[in-house]
């Protein structure tokens, strides 16, 4: 089903996670050129990224200012960058979970927006009730995530699942080699 006006929302560390699970780095305009093109896709009114950053102090300069460049480089790619600072946790790690910060921002935009369509790529179940909250608006939701990484309370709201697994597959390897 092609829509006329469709909102995409990448998941960044979900995202990340899936291609890494196959052994593969993630492709962000694969995806998109993939997504755009898919029949449940569509002209793109705005395709919005989450990140999540590391924490401002001095332990996680060097893995900042990288994430700095890669948001840099979405955003020149066309893409609408939305970074959430990390917070550490009491064994010395971060979290960079941006899940409410999609949520909360993407409910504004959608419902403003008005888009036919909204695909998210993420398999996190944690999106049930924005999916729900967008089709109570009439929006098709449609979810993009590799089957093993699909949480099926998140498949069940969707309208429509568009697996990733074949694209995942294409991206270059971790090590540097290309499939």
């Amino acid at each position: 089903m092609k829509t006329k006006k469709t909102v995409l929302l990448i998941d960044d560390t979900n995202f990340q996670a899936q291609a890494r699970g196959k052994g593969k780095k993630a492709d962000y305009l694969k995806l998109r050129d993939h997504l755009v093109s898919h029949p449940e896709g569509g002209p793109l009114a705005e395709a919005m990224v989450y990140v999540g950053r590391p924490p401002n102090i001095e332990e996680y300069r060097a893995c900042r200012e990288e994430k700095d460049r890669f948001v840099w480089w979405l955003r020149i790619q066309g893409f609408l960058v939305h970074t959430q600072t990390g917070k550490t946790n009491p064994n010395g790690r971060y979290t960079e979970n941006c899940g409410m910060l999609l949520a909360v921002d993407s409910l504004g935009v959608v419902l403003k927006t008005q888009p036919d369509a909204v695909i998210l790529v993420s398999g996190d179940s944690e999106f049930c009730p924005l999916f729900r909250r967008f089709r109570q608006a009439g929006i098709r939701t449609v979810v993009a995530s590799t089957l093993s990484d699909l949480g099926y309370d998140l498949q069940a709201f969707a309208n429509a699942t568009i697996p990733l697994n074949k694209l995942v597959e294409t991206f270059e390897d971790e090590a540097g080699e290309k499939s």
